[in-house]
């Protein structure tokens, strides 16, 4: 959806701006441009879980378990 968005945008300004002067195309355009900018507004901010600052020789493992409906480890095949 985001890349119709895109290109409506692109193309609605190219051809209300410069290629005819369209009203039409203009709107659109500026419809599309603000959908995109609202959709990117209201995206919610990650939440930083843990933060340290790594010292030359240090390493991080990052691990992910699934579960199942009740909440056990469930081990991939």
């Amino acid at each position: 959806m985001s890349d119709a968005l895109e290109r409506l945008q692109r193309i609605g300004l190219d051809r209300g701006l410069w290629h005819g002067a369209s009203r039409v195309w203009l709107v659109v355009g500026t419809v599309a441009w603000l959908v995109r900018t609202a959709r990117r507004i209201s995206r919610p901010v990650p939440e930083v879980v843990y933060r340290q600052v790594l010292a030359p020789g240090d390493r991080i493992q990052i691990e992910h378990t699934d579960l199942d409906r009740t909440g056990k480890p469930v081990r991939r095949r």
